[in-house]
């Protein structure tokens, strides 16, 4: 008994940093932080997973081809999305629409085909910054993404000037 009570400890503070026991398979979680990263895991989806304490996701290098309106639909608390360099091709209607924290998205350097004109629908539009550099694939993104983007710009604009009227 007294030897399983030393490796529960022994594990315990092994995987403290990393928080072993919720972090999705590949991916290094860091509690402090509340950061989930999943860099060039070969990955095919968003993990399911993701501990829902995470503030930051930094899911890169992989071959994520789509982001569905479920994805991210338990990370209440994500204030930050990296998702560069993933391949992504197709971005479903609401797809980031329950994350009403989210203040930064970073997509680029994948190849959007697809960018449903809801998308980016964030009820509250707290979003701050979007990158979407080396991302639209085609004229057809483009215009979805122009589809979408009046209510965020009017979001920044309202946000900027209310930002402003307090100074």
């Amino acid at each position: 008994m007294h030897h399983l009570v030393i490796l529960v400890l022994f594990g315990a503070l092994l995987c403290a940093p990393h928080q072993c026991l919720e972090c999705p398979s590949g991916c290094q979680c860091f509690a402090g932080t509340r950061t989930v990263k999943c860099v060039s895991k070969d990955l095919r989806a968003i993990p399911q997973d993701i501990p829902g304490y995470t503030r930051n996701v930094i899911i890169t290098g992989n071959n994520i081809f789509r982001i569905g309106s479920e994805t991210f639909q338990e990370l209440k608390n994500v204030t930050t999305i990296i998702l560069s360099n993933n391949r992504i091709t197709e971005v479903a209607s609401h797809s980031f629409s329950t994350l009403s924290y989210l203040r930064s998205l970073d997509m680029s350097c994948n190849h959007l085909a697809l960018i449903h004109p809801e998308a980016l629908n964030i009820p509250g539009s707290p979003l701050k910054e979007l990158n979407l550099s080396r991302t639209l694939y085609n004229y057809t993104s483009l215009t979805d993404l122009t589809t979408a983007l009046p209510n965020i710009l009017s979001e920044f604009e309202s946000n900027l000037r209310s930002s402003l009227e307090v100074v």
